[in-house]
């Protein structure tokens, strides 16, 4: 599978991010400065000035980028991030705004499947000519799935852009499995990728870990279409047909249902006339979501890793058990979807929890006592739902209980006397700091900007991100630890060595 997964605040924390898609995109983090001047921006562009007092905690004023909006008639939204810190290179993304929370019962995996099934050639362009096309000059192409998106994205170099432009637009609307002419081939190609994402399953469920983010998820999304896992089901995958799966592709991969970006070293002039001369022709699609169906309130629940295998035992009678070789757990709470006020608290929260050495639990738990070799914590928005996550890994001297009695002690301290002014200010800056060293590339400036236009319905939010920090108080923190971190709403799985 082609997957990327976006680099956290903390690489510990990418544990979660990767289980949580059994194979997705938090972001979080920002850089504090004393400055203050408020800055204001024409509505389609954010330039760095000369300014010596600029705000500085603003990344509209950290940046030096130009970003133009537009849509085509047939609903096709294109960025365009004119971006000369690196001469000749660009990144162009492709996102569709489809992701495994939108299939509905019986075709669980398809956004995921397609992920694999859009390399495979257009009518025009090869799987191979598309592979040496975008390497011939040292770029790169590469995908991800996650619960409500799918992301194409590329390095290459800028004179490539027009190659590009048409590449994606034939993988929009022209894949070769849809050619009638093909039918066998194109069977043949499904059959081989049912193959690879069947290994793929198998590899990404075969540790005790992902075993258990498995069951955490499927606990705390349960009754929606986050419950189950992005790969989704091979039963489902098996039973489809190539019928079936050009209905998806009709239905999801249309210019209504994407945005594309394009950031780097390139002629936004020039870029435009390409995107009309080479999507402007695609018909948009009615698109008819499933209704949203919120996830189970969720109570209380302790899950032990020996009842998930023995549960895994009924349905596979070959399934063999995992030896567990270090005691773990993870545990959740339903979180908040991306867009929502207290998105920024709760990432300060859990950055004053868990972001550092010099965090509490870290300090405590991982530097003052050695229980553990591992101790991760964060914030995990989607876009209809979250989850707010603790996990560990044991070492033999201490134990599972031991460690979530500290870490209960600690939330409940937290709630009752809150968090000092410095405390939130290094929590504040190291944020900060993460943010704009998450910026240094083409590619995830790119990303970030697309990610705010989709994700949180304006490509500008992604300019605020510092100053959305700023505003949190301490009194903020204290409110969403109370408000979230609720023992009657923690779904717990935790596994013993023996």
């Amino acid at each position: 599978m082609k997957s990327c997964f976006k680099k956290n605040t903390y690489n510990k924390k990418k544990i979660f991010i990767l289980f949580a898609a059994l194979v997705s995109v938090s972001y979080f983090a920002n850089l504090y400065y004393k400055t203050t001047t408020k800055k204001t921006y024409t509505k389609n562009q954010h330039l760095n000035t000369n300014n010596k007092n600029r705000n500085l905690s603003s990344l509209g004023a950290v940046l030096n980028l130009k970003v133009e909006k537009f849509v085509l008639n047939n609903g096709l939204t294109v960025l365009l991030c004119e971006d000369h810190s690196t001469p000749t290179l660009l990144t162009y993304v492709q996102w569709v705004k489809t992701g495994s929370s939108d299939e509905p019962s019986g075709q669980t995996g398809y956004a995921h499947f397609f992920e694999h099934l859009l390399f495979k050639g257009t009518e025009n362009i090869s799987s191979e000519e598309f592979e040496i096309t975008t390497s011939v000059l040292g770029g790169s192409n590469n995908a991800f799935t996650n619960y409500d998106s799918t992301v194409y994205h590329m390095n290459l170099s800028n004179v490539q852009l027009e190659w590009a432009i048409k590449s994606e637009s034939e993988r929009m609307k022209k894949l070769i499995l849809f050619d009638p002419s093909k039918k066998s081939e194109a069977e043949a190609l499904i059959n081989s990728e049912r193959g690879a994402v069947t290994d793929e399953k198998i590899r990404g469920e075969s540790s005790v870990s992902s075993l258990m983010f498995k069951s955490l998820l499927q606990n705390l999304y349960k009754g929606s279409g986050y419950s189950h896992s992005i790969i989704g089901s091979m039963e489902d995958l098996n039973k489809s047909t190539l019928q079936d799966f050009h209905d998806f592709y009709k239905k999801y991969y249309s210019p209504n249902n994407t945005v594309i970006a394009i950031g780097g070293d390139f002629d936004p002039s020039q870029a435009k006339k390409w995107i009309y001369k080479y999507y402007d022709s695609i018909e948009s699609s009615k698109i008819n979501r499933l209704k949203f169906t919120k996830p189970d309130f969720v109570k209380a629940k302790d899950i032990d890793f020996k009842d998930i295998q023995k549960e895994k035992q009924l349905k596979n009678n070959k399934y063999k058990f995992k030896k567990v070789l270090q005691s773990q757990f993870i545990f959740a709470y339903p979180g908040v979807f991306i867009t929502h006020k207290d998105k920024y608290a709760i990432d300060i929260l859990m950055h004053i929890l868990s972001g550092s050495t010099s965090s509490r639990l870290d300090k405590i738990i991982y530097v003052q006592k050695n229980l553990v070799s591992d101790i991760y914590a964060g914030n995990y928005p989607l876009n209809r739902v979250g989850a707010i996550y603790f996990g560990a890994n044991i070492l033999p001297k201490s134990s599972v209980k031991e460690v979530l009695d500290i870490i209960q002690q600690e939330i409940k301290n937290l709630q009752k006397n809150g968090v000092s002014k410095e405390e939130l200010q290094i929590a504040i800056n190291q944020l900060q700091f993460l943010e704009v060293d998450e910026i240094k590339t083409v590619y995830k400036k790119t990303m970030n900007l697309i990610s705010a236009e989709v994700l949180e319905g304006d490509y500008n939010n992604f300019f605020t991100k510092l100053e959305k920090y700023n505003l949190v108080t301490a009194s903020d923190v204290q409110r969403v630890a109370k408000k979230y971190l609720r023992l009657e709403s923690r779904i717990l799985v935790k596994a013993i060595a023996k």
